[in-house]
């Protein structure tokens, strides 16, 4: 009998610091953030915005030829680009969304950093910097 009731002090001993396991990374590191490489970075236009743009879209939607291949889309000048952004329409065509043309045209679809960099920018109001 002393056995048995050793045997049962013995295994609720082994559950009850079972339940004492950390596996939270937050809980036993509480220091450290996981952060994505876009949530430090300060995404401007004249920085990051406008080279995409110049680098993936210029060659159908620039002064130019905006008005032979990009369907009379500009987007060289800010407020051409903001009024894209803010309406919903730029991230739509860039990230592929449901009813939107996929841009760039007839080509491969943009880095997903490149994305998620240019949504950021539009999150943050679109502003000229």
């Amino acid at each position: 009998m002393i056995r048995k009731l050793i045997n049962i002090g013995v295994v609720f001993s082994l559950l009850s610091l079972a339940g004492c396991y950390y596996d939270n990374v937050e809980d036993l590191y509480p220091e450290v953030k996981v952060t994505s490489p876009e949530d430090t970075v300060a995404v401007t236009y004249s920085g990051i915005v406008q080279p995409i743009l110049q680098a993936n879209c210029y060659e159908c939607h620039d002064k130019s030829n905006a008005s032979i291949s990009g369907s009379g889309i500009f987007l060289e000048k800010y407020n051409d680009v903001k009024s894209r952004a803010l309406d919903g329409s730029l991230y739509g065509a860039i990230s592929w969304a449901p009813f939107y043309t996929r841009m760039p045209f007839e080509k491969a679809k943009l880095p997903e950093t490149e994305i998620s960099k240019i949504k950021k920018w539009i999150e943050d109001g679109a502003p000229e910097n």
